[in-house]
């Protein structure tokens, strides 16, 4: 029992270190979400406009064309607790 335990070990513990490597290396990836966030951080206060909604508004309200300086904050399928606190 004690050498299937050290083979099983062998096994698994190579298959824990590959998927916690993976992990942390997807979590570093930028998306679209950790841009905006970034920006809305070092940009908070020359905004005028901040746009929050779904995919209508991310799609439909261009910030280009406002005379104020605007922000799109808005994202496919974003609920109203996330612009919630993407407004606090």
């Amino acid at each position: 029992m004690k050498k299937f335990l050290i083979h099983l070990a062998k096994i698994i513990f190579p298959l824990l270190f590959f998927f916690l490597v993976l992990e942390i290396a997807l979590r570093n990836i930028p998306n679209d979400f950790k841009v905006k966030k970034e920006y809305l951080e070092q940009n908070a206060s020359e905004i005028n406009t901040l746009i929050l909604g779904s995919s209508h508004t991310f799609y439909g309200l261009n910030p280009e064309y406002f005379s104020e300086k605007t922000f799109n904050a808005a994202y496919v399928s974003q609920d109203l607790a996330l612009d919630y606190e993407i407004l606090n």
